[in-house]
């Protein structure tokens, strides 16, 4: 909800901290979390789009690429747009210079391994978020939500001086939940 004061806060300052849940299970954070395990990143990942810099041609492109999602209604669809992206062929890749490009496609691929490797049931690429699946993909490789965060935040362009922080520290999955004054316990968001 704060995404969207967070984006113009940019256009006062940088120097701010923003601490973010790591327990969403909704759309393709769902799906990566029922694969691979591990905190959620899909808030993370959105603060981070909305911090993100567009001051060159290549940023908004860098920019474009994170906040894709595959299609949501066709899997067949989504899946060979997917392979389009992660094979480097896609006109997303448009305007990023090989650097930045060798570095996104590295844990993009590295995601695709660990989906593969890890996955008895086929992972459903449906709305995915390319953001997301790099995200996932820095996590699984550092081992660390901190040092995806940094490393999204550098691809990306976020100031320095801004910080995304997990609200909880660890390689764990969180889930919200409630239990009801009825003894009905909620979960999930």
């Amino acid at each position: 909800a704060f995404n969207s004061v967070a984006e113009h806060l940019s256009n006062y300052t940088t120097r701010v901290s923003h601490v973010l849940p790591v327990s969403d299970d909704g759309g393709s954070t769902a799906e990566i979390v029922r694969v691979l395990g591990g905190p959620a990143v899909g808030d993370i990942r959105s603060r981070c789009l909305r911090l993100s810099d567009t001051g060159n041609a290549e940023a908004r492109a860098v920019r474009s690429l994170l906040a894709h999602r595959l299609p949501e209604e066709d899997e067949q669809k989504a899946k060979f747009e997917w392979f389009s992206i992660v094979e480097g062929n896609h006109e997303l890749w448009n305007g990023i210079s090989d650097p930045y490009k060798h570095t996104i496609r590295a844990f993009l691929v590295h995601f695709h391994a660990q989906i593969l490797r890890h996955s008895s049931e086929r992972f459903r690429f449906s709305n995915g978020s390319v953001g997301n699946f790099f995200f996932a993909g820095a996590r699984t490789f550092f081992r660390s939500m901190e040092a995806a965060i940094f490393m999204y935040a550098r691809v990306s362009g976020i100031p320095s001086e801004s910080y995304v922080l997990p609200s909880i520290r660890g390689e764990d999955r969180i889930a919200l939940g409630a239990e009801l004054n009825d003894g009905t316990i909620i979960r999930g968001q």
